[in-house]
């Protein structure tokens, strides 16, 4: 059985919101306009999170200005 890699902060709030939606990665990433591979990469934190996938993530949900601050933060936390 292959080995799970952990989710990062990031991605832990990234599948909660596609969890909260009934998205699976696959539907998310087609609507965006991603490859799972790279979602995947960047919620696990083996790739950096660019900022222009950040505002994408920000625009495909309906999130408070709080929720937003929390998101572009985690995103952060990786690779500073």
């Amino acid at each position: 059985m292959p080995k799970k890699t952990p989710l990062t902060p990031f991605g832990k709030m990234c599948r909660k919101l596609r969890i909260d939606t009934d998205e699976s990665i696959k539907d998310f990433a087609k609507r965006i306009n991603y490859s799972v591979g790279m979602i995947s990469g960047f919620e696990t934190g083996s790739r950096p999170v660019p900022d222009y996938y950040v505002e994408r993530v920000l625009q495909a949900f309906d999130l408070t200005e709080l929720e937003k601050d929390n998101l572009r933060e985690l995103a952060k936390q990786r690779f500073t």
